[in-house]
């Protein structure tokens, strides 16, 4: 869908000195621009979401002039949706250490033993009994 300058309206805050500089350092680290960050807090805020009946898979990007990682949602509709960007191989790392010890405590849970097995509700289980 193209855009024109039409589309879009500016929202402007008044900040301190101080509050300013830290901003500015914050998203040079980030390598993102201070507009891009406000936008992105903006509608995190306001929760614009994105219906709860959707398919898509998650997709990680590699950045090699930044070294690091882009988190996405890419929807079965074509559409794509950004959850994290800039994040380092090490959070990546621990993100998806993290999972997998998830993933292991509720296989655990669930008593699941067979490497093709999926959980099954307990009402199911509980009528042939």
């Amino acid at each position: 869908m193209e855009r024109n300058n039409l589309d879009f309206k500016s929202i402007s805050a008044k900040i301190s000195r101080d509050e300013f500089t830290l901003i500015d350092e914050y998203c040079k680290r980030k390598g993102i621009t201070a507009s891009s960050l406000i936008r992105e807090i903006l509608l995190r805020e306001i929760e614009i979401s994105i219906p709860h009946n959707v398919a898509g898979r998650n997709m990680f990007e590699y950045k090699k002039d930044k070294d690091n990682f882009s988190w996405f949602i890419q929807l079965d509709d074509g559409n794509k949706i950004e959850i994290i960007k800039n994040c380092s191989a090490d959070y990546i790392q621990d993100l998806n250490s993290n999972l997998n010890h998830a993933i292991e405590m509720r296989n655990s849970y669930l008593k699941k033993s067979s490497v093709g097995s999926v959980s099954v509700p307990s009402s199911l289980v509980e009528k042939k009994k």
